[in-house]
């Protein structure tokens, strides 16, 4: 008997293809992805490597001293001499690699459940939004694909660098506004500034059309579904520079 209910013809067929078209074919992949299920182990794996690289270099590469004064001492200035002799040697550049460079990989697994979390109570009610947690979960390692852009070009940057130089953090995130004007990493704004980043914005773009492709939502509205994580937590970060 003919199926009555035929699946879609799909422009995307496969997760590495869905990888590479993202960039340029993002409605396609999340239409996709809207009916195919274990594709987002690809951009798990990929964010999840690639982010953990840059800051990974970083340390190795950098005058840990100079770091040292510039990152972690103005934070330490109030306390006595002993103490602060003794939380600094705490640090060393082996320990900052693979703290660094674990905990911004491992941060995302908690920060994208979140998301996750916030999306499927966000669309719950929707008609055409049949997506659960777990979809979601998923959708969110796809909207982070951008971030590979900014981590690549920081990893391109660090080669350049010689080993013992001083290297401003911001360095980590050359597609930020914290790059672009110089920002020192003693200064309370380095953190919101290295967050206002161009593959952010692309991410949040992302989410916008995914949520276009699996809800019913309004253009309005789903811009502000979109926006609102990256808005909340950067009024987070702008509160913290105000009280530090």
């Amino acid at each position: 008997m003919p199926d009555n209910n035929p699946q879609p013809t799909l422009e995307v067929s496969n997760p590495v293809q869905a990888a590479s078209e993202l960039f340029y074919k993002p409605k396609a992949v999340f239409e996709a992805l809207s009916l195919r299920d274990n594709w987002s182990w690809v951009p798990f794996i990929l964010v999840s490597i690639i982010l953990f690289i840059p800051p990974y270099l970083y340390f190795g590469i950098v005058d840990f001293d100079w770091w040292l004064d510039v990152a972690i001492m103005p934070s330490l200035s109030d306390l006595p001499p002993s103490q602060i002799e003794n939380m600094l040697a705490q640090y060393n550049p082996g320990n900052m690699q693979l703290t660094i460079g674990i905990t911004s990989s491992l941060s995302l697994i908690v920060i994208y459940a979140i998301k996750a979390f916030y999306f499927s109570m966000v669309t719950r009610n929707d008609d055409k939004g049949v997506q659960g947690f777990t979809d979601w979960y998923g959708a969110t390692w796809w909207m982070a694909m951008p971030m590979l852009i900014n981590s690549l070009l920081s990893l391109i940057l660090l080669t350049f660098q010689g080993s013992g130089t001083q290297i401003e953090g911001s360095l980590l995130a050359p597609l930020s506004l914290a790059f672009l004007f110089s920002v020192d990493m003693a200064s309370p704004w380095f953190s919101l500034l290295c967050d206002l980043r161009i593959d952010i914005i692309w991410s949040i773009g992302l989410a916008y059309i995914c949520l276009r492709s699996w809800t019913n939502f309004s253009q309005t509205r789903a811009m502000i579904t979109a926006i609102f994580p990256a808005a909340f937590f950067w009024a987070l970060l702008i509160i913290g520079a105000l009280v530090a």
